[in-house]
């Protein structure tokens, strides 16, 4: 028996030879990324080449791949840990000054000359 639909030709990097792995996957095209393992060296990412490729090679002789790669919900979850990091960043740098502002109120509250200087201080901003 061999299979000749959902049959996706890869390539593996520095091989110019094109190799099958069978899918149940309907939605994978030629261009997407997938993971495949490879006898040499395990799961690795690759290219498809091309889908519904008629082969004779028999089915028990094909493996599956492992994964279709979402490189848009990645780029997606990127982005968003990126924004995730600039606003931690940004309220980081607000507690940090809410609490020199508390720190310079409790002082002023105990010394005169650190009240003078904080008036001062707060006066330039007002």
């Amino acid at each position: 028996m061999t299979q000749t639909t959902r049959v996706i030709g890869i390539k593996f990097p520095n091989v110019g030879k094109l190799y099958h792995y069978f899918t149940d996957d309907a939605t994978v095209q030629a261009g997407d990324r997938v993971v495949v393992d490879s006898p040499q060296n395990g799961l690795v990412i690759v290219d498809v080449r091309s889908v519904d490729v008629a082969t004779s090679t028999p089915i028990h002789e094909l493996k599956f791949i492992v994964q279709k790669i979402d490189m848009d919900a990645y780029q997606e979850n990127t982005r968003k840990q990126e924004k995730a990091r600039e606003l931690l960043l940004r309220l980081e740098q607000k507690r940090t000054a809410q609490s020199q502002l508390e720190m310079y109120a409790h002082l002023a509250s105990t010394d005169e000359e650190a009240k003078a200087l904080l008036d001062e201080l707060r006066s330039m901003y007002n």
